[in-house]
This record gives C-alpha cells, sequence and structure tokens, in this order.
C-alpha cells in the first residue's frame, strides 16, 4: 500500500533550477496525482507516493521554517478562498467595494467586521421581508495605513464582497452606511481564470491584514477530490519537467475540456534530498466567461 499522507506541499518547496541532478532517485514509489474541482476550475496537484515506508516516514520528518511555514500557510488559506469562490460564484454574480470615509473609520478591526456584519444584516432584513433567502456572500476586509498629510486615521479599512446576483444593486448601495465607494458591478472576466483572478486581487494583502468571512451553505468544491496512480507516472513528471513547452499539449490531453494558459504556468518544486518533484497547475473549463441569463 503506498504511503502518500503527508505534507507535499511543505516538503516540496525549492525552485527547479535548471540543471538540477536529483538526490535519491532509487527511491520506491508511485506520483500520486490528486485533482480537485470547484465549479469551472479544476486544481492538479501531482507528488510522490512512497512504497517503503522509512521514505515515508522521512518525508513526514521534515519540517519547514517558520518563514517557509508562514508562507506555506498564507498560500492554503488563499487557496481555500479561491476555491469557495469559483464553487459558488458566477458571471451573473456581483462584486462590491465599499468604503469608509474619514470621519467614519473603524477604530479597529473587529468594529469593521461588527459594521460589515450589521451591513449584512440590513440586507438580509430587506430580503426576508420580500420573502427573498438569505444573503450569498464571500467578504475580505483590507487594511492599510492612512496617509496623514491627507488627514486619514492611522489605518484605512474597505470591504470587498462577492454576492448572488439575484440582489437589487441600488438597495446594496442605499444600504452601506460607511459614506465612501458604494460600488457594486456585474463579475467580468478579464483574462484567463477570471474568477481566480478576483479571488487573488482581493486577498492580495502588500501592506497590511486582511479578514474575510462567509454566508452559511457555501460550498468547499463541487466534486470531492480525485486520486490516481496512473494519470502520471513518476518518469513522465520528469520529462515534462525537462521540456516544459509541452506541458499545455499534455495537461489538456489528460484534463479534456479544461484550458491550460502560458500565463498561468503550471507550478513546479522539488526536493533536492528526497527527490522527486511536486506540480500543481489550475485549469479552466473552455467556455469559462460565459454569461447565462
Amino acid at each position: 500500500m503506498p504511503y502518500d499522507n503527508y505534507d507535499y506541499e511543505a516538503v516540496y518547496s525549492e525552485d527547479v533550477p535548471e540543471d538540477a541532478e536529483l538526490i535519491g532517485r532509487d527511491i520506491k514509489c508511485l506520483q500520486k496525482t490528486v485533482s480537485t474541482k470547484a465549479g469551472e476550475m479544476i486544481e492538479i496537484q501531482s507528488f510522490l507516493s512512497f512504497l517503503n515506508r522509512k521514505d515515508f516516514i522521512r518525508a513526514k520528518k521534515h519540517r519547514p521554517s517558520r518563514e517557509e511555514q508562514q508562507n506555506l500557510n498564507e498560500k492554503n488559506a488563499k487557496k481555500k478562498i479561491v476555491r469557495l469562490i469559483n464553487a459558488n460564484f458566477t458571471m451573473n454574480d456581483i462584486w462590491g467595494t465599499f468604503g469608509w470615509d474619514n470621519e467614519r473609520q473603524p477604530p479597529s478591526e473587529e468594529d469593521a467586521k461588527r459594521q460589515v456584519t450589521n451591513f449584512i444584516a440590513r440586507i438580509n432584513y430587506r430580503r426576508k421581508k420580500r420573502g427573498e433567502k438569505p444573503l450569498k456572500y464571500i467578504y475580505v476586509i483590507e487594511s492599510k495605513p492612512g496617509r496623514a498629510e491627507k488627514g486619514e486615521p492611522e489605518v484605512k479599512y474597505h470591504l470587498h464582497i462577492i454576492m448572488g446576483g439575484d440582489v437589487d444593486r441600488d438597495e446594496i448601495e442605499e444600504l452601506w452606511h460607511g459614506g465612501e465607494y458604494p460600488q457594486t458591478r456585474r463579475l467580468v472576466i478579464k483574462d484567463f481564470g477570471g474568477l481566480t483572478g478576483l479571488a487573488t486581487y482581493i486577498i492580495k494583502n502588500p501592506k497590511g491584514k486582511k479578514r474575510w468571512g462567509q454566508s452559511q451553505g457555501l460550498k468547499p468544491w463541487t466534486h470531492k477530490p480525485t486520486g490516481s496512480y496512473s494519470k502520471f507516472t513518476r518518469s513522465m513528471v520528469e520529462r515534462m519537467v525537462r521540456d516544459r513547452n509541452r506541458l499545455k499539449e499534455i495537461f489538456e490531453r489528460k484534463y479534456k475540456g479544461y484550458a491550460y494558459s502560458e500565463d498561468y504556468p503550471c507550478e513546479i518544486k522539488y526536493n533536492e534530498q528526497i527527490g522527486g518533484y511536486y506540480l500543481y497547475c489550475r485549469m479552466y473549463r473552455k467556455h469559462f466567461g460565459q454569461r447565462t441569463g
């Protein structure tokens, strides 16, 4: 029985140099590929599955540095939000950005979250009176340093929210009590991976902290992850690493109906001591981005 219940993302964290020569090629193993579907997106992760328990234990003992672990935690949190957005929203839904003017800026992150909770409660009160279901949403509260020279508070907050398209946009903007930036718009795909691009944008955090929340009942992905030991072999992965010009051809042949973009290439990592490669790739259905209704 193969051994593959280990933190492969932490183990395979090194960039692959052009002249990489892996140590440990004599390790007996299979290449396991896990595919996760979320809406129109599919995530592919491929990594070593060990046949010898001592090699498996060696991989499990790998401990990333504190900085590596923090980066991995942030990466996994972003993946979760990307999956939620792709699994639950389409081009028929709404993206809103709402800010507070200087006089009404929340004094703390906790107060910003409280005001967002109250904002959503006002929306749901109106919806309930009309016999409608509660709002479907994912939100992120962004914070960034204020500009003292412009009379701004020390910290400025604003809200990004993706919500179901069955809303009155004028009403939503009216119910915002922060004063600044009550803007809503239909979701639009501007490039490959559309909703993922939007998700990445609203959770990027170059200067401050972000906090997010979601409505009840969202599905984490549309299908449970599926594992395969035959989708890619270890030797095939090694050939793909050496000849990356074929990645598009191979992935699109293996995943019929999905498109691979050279602008968002497969991520390839390795571990010099353990040997082997880790592949991470996102693909999207070829009709992705078409609005229905």
